[in-house]
Order: structure tokens, then sequence, then C-alpha cells
């Protein structure tokens, strides 16, 4: 099923209140008043634009196993961004988006991961932050303050642009953060709300990675999550997209690797190997059909028990990439991830601010991990991926295959694409292609293909990209399942 599920907001009735809608306008006035008398002695102002448009057309997300129609849609999307660097120790950024679709689609995951598809034309404050970096004297070290972009090279744990309070520690041989982060708001003039699972939950969250050898990694990254909402009371018929879980979770992540998604030096093997345990408590409200039966809403469900679960769960990831010769390069990897049959607590599950959009291929294309037309999330999932890379300077590709299944044939997996659970008690999932074939312009222009430490995480290069996905479901969806697809062209100009 697909949890990504961004609402509407509505005024009244919340039991936590959250700021205004008018606040990220609020929030970039304040930015630019406090920002305009520095910015006239700043010693660096730098800024871009990048804007892309796009066509996606893919199935009705279903499998046909509903009456949803097939997409064929397109958006423009402007991102203009502002660094005012005032003195040696402190500077500031800001982000916006505007963007305007034809209609509802659903975009790459990590252009818009926090919220659900949307049919409305909107402006966003994506980021806006200050940064001291006068702590100590490395050059790689800042306090950052405000919304800004916290992403991990795999993008399991972190890919997402949020209200956060960070130390950044980063040097040649060591690189750490520290911080505490929590979603207040969208921040878009559309009124969509955030998603359930990420209201009323703060984060709090540290990772060091040290070089042990040239290029030799050995990283460790703490993730906590914390709940402060309310359940529906037992009894009580809860509101659509009212939260029904509420819990306390760590994520431990061990990794080594050599930097695989360096896509600048790509070296003649590549490889990663990480595992995680996650630890903690989930509360659930348990809905079931209302006792007695309305006479006037004989379909009406109530909450009718709560579940608390002692969570123990783990998931782990290997890859190892090959330079076969030239720019050609092939490569392996193998994900698993607990479920949770007769224990619900040995159900692993992600952060809830990742994308799993990465550079696993060994180019400065980023692809989903585990399929794009299916887009599964980790938990009770388990994927053998195959793949064969072109970096080429002026363009790359990249050719995926994925094989999926789940452990526990009768534990849930969740889709950031599908509207459609599986429905029959089977371990095979499916099996998908992605392709993707990009050509880039402006290699040679000053600043091209370069990413600044403040950006995120973009290369700076114009470019025009193809993208194809196609997923084949598995016994898991039944024998009236239909193959799932997505196509994906883009046109990105960077100014």
């Amino acid at each position: 099923m697909n949890k990504k599920s961004g609402t509407k907001a509505k005024s009244g009735g919340g039991k936590v209140a959250r700021l205004p809608r008018s606040s990220w306008s609020l929030a970039a006035v304040a930015f630019v008043g406090a920002a305009l008398p520095l910015a006239a002695h700043a010693t660096e102002i730098d800024w871009r634009l990048k804007a892309t448009l796009a066509g996606i057309a893919d199935g009705g997300r279903d499998l046909g196993l509903g009456d949803a129609d097939d997409t064929r849609e397109g958006y423009i999307d402007a991102t203009p961004w502002l660094h005012l660097q005032f003195n040696d120790d402190w500077a500031a950024f800001a982000r916006v988006r505007l963007y305007a679709p034809t209609g509802e689609l659903l975009q790459s995951g990590q252009d818009n991961n926090n919220v659900a598809a949307s049919d409305d034309a909107f402006v966003g404050l994506k980021e806006l932050w200050f940064e001291y970096g006068g702590l100590t004297s490395y050059p790689g070290e800042a306090l950052r303050i405000g919304r800004q972009r916290i992403r991990d090279d795999d993008t399991q744990f972190f890919d997402q642009d949020i209200d956060a309070l960070r130390w950044i520690f980063d040097t040649t041989l060591l690189d750490a953060d520290l911080g505490v982060a929590r979603q207040f708001d969208t921040y878009r003039s559309d009124g969509v709300d955030i998603p359930a699972e990420q209201r009323d939950r703060t984060y709090a969250f540290g990772s060091i990675g040290w070089d042990w050898a040239a290029r030799q990694r050995l990283g460790l990254r703490v993730v906590h999550a914390s709940d402060d909402n309310e359940l529906p009371a037992l009894g009580a018929s809860p509101a659509s997209g009212e939260r029904q879980t509420r819990g306390e979770q760590t994520w431990i992540k061990v990794a080594l690797d050599n930097h695989p998604y360096d896509w600048r030096q790509v070296q003649p093997v590549s490889y990663w190997l990480s595992g995680t345990y996650l630890v903690g408590s989930r509360d659930r409200a348990v809905e079931g059909p209302a006792d007695p039966v309305d006479p006037a809403n004989p379909g009406a469900r109530v909450v009718t028990a709560r579940s608390d679960e002692d969570v123990r769960a783990w998931a782990g990831d290997a890859g190892l990439r090959v330079r076969l010769g030239g720019p050609v390069q092939a490569g392996v990897a193998y994900a698993y991830s607990s479920g949770g049959d007769d224990d619900p607590g040995k159900q692993y599950e992600q952060t809830g601010v990742q994308s799993n959009d990465s550079r696993f291929t060994g180019t400065r294309t980023q692809l989903y991990r585990f399929n794009e037309a299916f887009r599964p999330e980790l938990g009770n999932l388990q994927a053998a991926t195959a793949f064969v890379s072109v970096n080429a300077g002026a363009w790359d590709a990249s050719v995926v295959y994925n094989k999926l299944r789940r452990p526990q044939e009768n534990a849930p997996v969740l889709s950031d694409a599908l509207r459609v659970g599986p429905t029959v008690a089977a371990h095979d999932l499916g099996q998908g292609v992605d392709v993707a074939l990009t050509r880039y312009f402006d290699i040679a222009h000053q600043g091209g293909g370069e990413a600044p430490a403040y950006t995120p995480d973009d290369v700076g290069d114009s470019s025009i990209r193809l993208r194809g996905s196609w997923f084949q479901p598995g016994d898991a969806y039944g024998p009236d399942a239909r193959d799932e697809y997505r196509v994906l062209a883009e046109f990105t100009l960077w100014y």
C-alpha cells in the first residue's frame, strides 16, 4: 500500500498545535529582513537557478486490480537558491520551489519525498538556514539552524528538507554530524499537510565516518525517533488521515565502504556493506467493525484495541561494482530487511525521511534502489540487484534489474508508488527493470559538475534525461495483477 499520504490542512480539532500555513512566508520575510543588512557586507554572494520541464507517463499504480487510469502529465519546477557568505564564520542559505503540474502525478522520490502527489501549483520553501563555522578551527565544521536538507549517501536513513539544528564536521579523513530535527510544516502554499507518519515526531541523530585507509571508510550512524501524538481512544472512529501509531524507536547502523556513491572518482572496484538494528517500542490502534453495528452506517469502523510492540528488527545491504574497462561498470547488490508475521515487533521499518534514491550504479544519475515503478520500502523486503552502467562524462546510462520477495509471506510490504498491497500469502513480490539515459551540457562551464557543500547534492549541469521503469508483479499480488510501468522525460536547465 502507499503510505505517503499528505492531505489538505483542516482547521480546528488538532491536539498538538502546528505552525499556521502562512509560516513559510513569514519565515522567508524574516530571513530576508535579517540577511539584507548583512548582505551589504557579505564577502561572497552566490546564486543559481535550476528549472526542470518534465513529462511523466505511468500506469494506474494499482496493477490493474482497481479502476485507476493511466497517467499522462507534466510539470514545470523552478528552484532558485541564494548563498550569502558574510565572513569566514557566518553564512546563510535559501532555496525555494515554484511548481506547476498539468494534473496529479507522482514525482521522483528525491524531488518530493515528503508529501503525496499533488495536482495544484504551489510555491514552497525548501531550505532556509543560518550557519556559524567558528566553533573550531577546522574549515569543514559548522553549526546550522533552520530548514535544511539532510542527506545520507545511500539515502536509506535521511534525504529530506526538514527543520533542524545540526552540527556538521567534514574533513578529509573524518566526517560527523549531530542534531535534532522535526517537521513543523510543509511550507507550501497549496495547503498540503505533513504526512501522518511524520506528525508530532522528533528525530535525534548523530553519525561519524572515518577513512581508516585511503578511501576506505568505517561509519556509524544512530537515529532516534520519538513520537508525542495521542492515539485515537477506544471506541472512537478515527478521522481520515489521523495517525494511528506512536513509538520510541532507534536505528543503529554500522557501515563499511570505499565511497561507492562518489561518481567523480570511480574506482576499479567499489563496494558497500552495512547492517542496521532497529530497537524500541510501537503502540498501534487496531481498527475493527463497530459493535453494535450502527444502522445508519453499517460499514463504520472504530478502534477496538491497542497493540503494544517491543521492536527488535534488522536490515542489511551489500553491493559490489567493478569497472570493466573505460567508462563501463557492472555490479550486484543485495538487501534484506526483517518482517513481522507472528511477532509484529520484528517488522523493520525505515525512518520515514528516506528516499532510497542514490548513485549506486556509479553515475551522477540517482535511481531508486529497489525499482522506480514499485518503490518498496525496506521492511519485510528482500531485493537481489544486478546492473550495468556507463559513466562517460557528457552522458551516462544505467540498466538495473531487481528481483523482489518478502521473507514473511503474511507480513506487510510498503510501497511509495502502488496504491494496492499484496493479496495472496506468497513470498514472490515480482521483478523489475530500470533504465536511465542522460546527456549533460555545460560540462566545461565554471562550476559545472561541482556541488558546493551548501547545495542539496545537485551536480550543477544542465541535462536531458530519459527514465523508464517496468515492474512485473509476482504471486503475492494474485493472478489478475498486470505489469506496471513508469516513464519520465526531463529537461533541466541550470543558470
